[in-house]
């Protein structure tokens, strides 16, 4: 299965430094140090810890992290989708996000 799925990753064989080196400048690709060394799974949880923290990090920002269970209840899972949040998508599908500023202050602390 394993096998099946890296055969499935041309674009990974094809990487040489070069490419590498440009990935990371555009932001597609990004080597975390603090990564190395650990299996698949621990890597992968570790990311996801990341991207929660991301979350938290946002909403300590403008004082309401009380609001970071919701957040993940509704799929806000990391900086990438907190970057697409708008005001209207907050006002029609985060009721329980009733303060007017609160929504206006999590719209602009999240772009």
């Amino acid at each position: 299965e394993i096998d099946e799925w890296h055969q499935k990753l041309k674009w990974q064989k094809e990487l040489n430094e070069q490419t590498e080196h440009r990935l990371q400048r555009e932001g597609i690709f990004w080597h975390d140090k603090r990564l190395d060394g650990l299996s698949d799974d621990d890597r992968m949880w570790e990311i996801i810890k990341m991207s929660f923290r991301q979350v938290a990090q946002v909403l300590a920002s403008v004082g309401l992290v009380h609001f970071f269970e919701y957040f993940l209840q509704r799929g806000i899972l990391g900086a990438k989708h907190l970057r697409l949040l708008t005001l209207k998508y907050v006002e029609t599908k985060m009721p329980e996000i009733r303060d007017a500023e609160d929504r206006r202050l999590i719209v602009e602390a999240a772009a």
